[in-house]
């Protein structure tokens, strides 16, 4: 596993009382205490240790508790999306990343597992503006914003889709079957139960706020203190913030 990195970590937070879904990413770049280890690195390192150890390092650096741990790869991910049916993403102007290949046009386009891959990893994310190309420049905060919204669309897509034909609830989970690795204590039945409240679109989307920092010669990430309600909710000590998008 040596060399091994995350590409994007997301905590969902399953409310059964309301039967909301909450999204949080953790930047890749926040700088943490690895498990139970004095050694600090960016958080995605912890990656490469397993998960265990990935979920040892949440628990420590935000305090949040982890219940269940779901994995997938980019083989995988772009099996899901094609199992579902492709996912409509909608964008306000036209929108592309010359390097993955990627274009969007106004309005709402349904893209298959690879541009949906391309749309949630894109580096060089660019919307035309009054005749202008623009890119990105908030960097992996922009990329997370987009990541946070298509896990939402995903998981509401694939639960309407199975529950509107029941035919390709065997297609769907035949894909995530062979796509996702879960912890033991989790089947995937139970966890298709779990995010069937998606299907009414009670999905909450949150992210942290940090500050750059600069260790050994890094650019990293620090959490700031008004990251503070946000954790608290994922503790279960606090109510659910506002979200901001």
């Amino acid at each position: 596993m040596q060399g091994r990195r995350s590409d994007t970590l997301i905590v969902v937070n399953i409310d059964k009382a309301t039967d909301i879904i909450s999204l949080l990413s953790i930047p890749r770049d926040l700088w943490v205490n690895i498990g139970d280890s004095d050694n600090t690195e960016r958080i995605n390192v912890a990656y490469r240790e397993g998960a265990s150890v990935v979920v040892r390092t949440i628990n420590r650096a935000l305090g949040i508790p982890i219940h269940h741990y779901v994995e997938i790869d980019f083989q995988g991910f772009k099996q899901i999306v094609d199992a579902v049916g492709g996912v409509t993403v909608c964008v306000e102007y036209p929108t592309r990343d010359q390097n993955v290949g990627l274009f969007i046009p106004v309005g709402c386009k349904n893209l298959d597992g690879v541009k949906s891959l391309a749309y949630a990893r894109s580096r060089f994310f660019e919307e035309k503006v009054d005749g202008t190309w623009r890119v990105d420049g908030t960097s992996d905060i922009g990329r997370g914003k987009r990541q946070r919204l298509f896990t939402a669309l995903l998981m509401q897509t694939a639960v309407n889709r199975t529950l509107a034909d029941p035919f390709r609830a065997g297609t769907v989970m035949a894909a995530a079957t062979s796509a996702l690795l879960v912890d033991e204590s989790l089947d995937l039945m139970n966890l298709a139960q779990m995010v069937r409240p998606a299907a009414s679109g009670l999905l909450r989307r949150y992210s942290l706020d940090t500050y750059g920092d600069t260790v050994r010669g890094n650019s990293v990430l620090r959490l700031a203190d008004s990251s503070a309600p946000v954790l608290a909710f994922y503790a279960g000590v606090g109510p659910a913030p506002e979200p901001k998008e």
